[in-house]
């Protein structure tokens, strides 16, 4: 009887040993931890223009560049001059005529998609002072564009310092090149001071009053 009891208890050894080692290998289970979104931040003009440029390539192999500006998403805190949390772009297709709205934003909101979207195709009528422009004349970024600006603002600046300064980018007959067009105010029809700065040599052009 107890050699048989001894034999029992030696066949068990081997088993509780290796439930001993496994459980001693065995590490508890971490606990995945997520990590922290980055805070969304404001981009300039050149960097979503060429977040949307791959789709409008896609839509058409001709576009050219009829304008450019800024939009102010909720969400996103007020960056460096020049910067914005969204970029709408129209494009115009000359083999179409037909023009498309591209946006890119940082943020998704009720009317706009995060990263790049594509808007409806459009009938494109040209009006009198438009004038579309290749995507290679488009040399020169937003906040280059402000920094030529304040050259001829800085006056005007200090005395307005609390004013909005938001940006248009476009094609006009006044000018072999693109410009950008820096608006002290909300709005070209709104503003009583915007200066003209070329947007392929970066040159200052004009004043506005």
């Amino acid at each position: 009887m107890k050699r048989h009891l001894i034999l029992s208890i030696g066949a068990l050894l081997p088993a509780a040993l290796l439930l001993g080692l496994y459980g001693c290998s065995s590490e508890p289970e971490k606990k995945e931890e997520k990590k922290a979104e980055a805070p969304v931040e404001p981009v300039t003009a050149q960097k979503a223009f060429y977040g949307v440029f791959p789709q409008a390539r896609l839509w058409s192999g001709d576009i050219e560049v009829l304008n450019m500006g800024p939009m102010d998403p909720e969400g996103v805190p007020k960056g460096e001059p020049g910067t914005a949390g969204a970029w709408q772009v129209t494009f115009i297709s000359p083999s179409k005529g037909k023009m498309r709205q591209f946006t890119y934003s940082v943020v998704k909101t009720a009317s706009i998609d995060k990263g790049a979207a594509m808007g409806l195709e459009l009938p494109y009528n040209p009006k009198s002072q438009e004038k579309s422009f290749r995507t290679q004349a488009f040399k020169v970024d937003s906040p280059a564009a402000y920094k030529t600006a304040m050259t001829k603002a800085e006056e005007y600046a200090k005395k307005n310092p609390n004013m909005r300064v938001t940006f248009q980018l476009e094609g006009t007959k006044q000018f072999p090149n693109p410009a950008w067009r820096v608006i002290w105010g909300d709005s070209v029809a709104t503003s009583n001071f915007s200066i003209y700065v070329d947007a392929t040599t970066g040159e200052f052009l004009k004043t506005m009053h």
